[in-house]
């Protein structure tokens, strides 16, 4: 009788299959794969975590700087001329906080642009290239001289991109003058911020 039943049901399309499941035990749940995705979103989280903490922070006139490991760009630019020991006395707070100088370029000014020949972007595009751990720029500069007439909106977009894809804070240091409201907004963004040395 079971062979006869067999058979019928192997001659209508479908039946047995149905009735195979219908046979079959509950399907329960399985806890493993919660369990690995929890352990995955775990180990993430304390990355991150570990990785936050690593982070060192300074006090430079009154602003607090967070980072690790710091790409430095100091103008050099004839305007620049007398300041040397206000750019070193900078550079002394972030070393005693522990924190990396790893990299450290002149620049031969402060213009948010890849085209002029005053500009910081350049430097700042290569300095981040050549160490994907930096997740600090400190630019130091005297914003003077009119350089931040020659930003463009196109280069203002890339480094703030490259800094948020990066997860990279800018700060813009002034031994000088105050900088125009494009920096601050870039730092901003960023989670950094404008320092007033004066």
């Amino acid at each position: 009788m079971l062979g006869e039943l067999r058979f019928r049901c192997e001659r209508i399309p479908g039946t047995r299959r149905r009735l195979e499941r219908q046979l079959r035990p509950p399907h329960k749940p399985s806890l493993l794969l919660p369990l690995l995705v929890l352990g995955v979103v775990g180990a993430v989280a304390s990355s991150n975590r570990d990785l936050a903490s690593t982070a060192r922070a300074a006090m430079v006139f009154g602003t607090e700087v967070v980072g690790d490991r710091v790409l430095v760009l100091v103008d050099d630019s004839g305007s620049m001329s007398g300041t040397e020991d206000a750019v070193q006395a900078q550079l002394t707070r972030l070393r005693a906080a522990g924190i990396e100088l790893s990299h450290r370029t002149t620049i031969p000014g402060f213009a948010l642009s890849v085209t002029d020949s005053y500009a910081v972007a350049p430097a700042l595009i290569q300095g981040m290239a050549a160490d994907r751990a930096i997740d600090m720029v400190y630019v130091l500069s005297d914003f003077s001289a009119g350089d931040d007439q020659a930003n463009d909106a196109a280069s203002i977009a890339l480094v703030a991109r490259l800094l948020r894809e990066r997860r990279a804070r800018v700060y813009w240091a002034s031994v000088r003058d105050v900088p125009a409201p494009v920096y601050y907004d870039v730092a901003r963004e960023s989670g950094g911020a404008v320092i007033l040395t004066r």
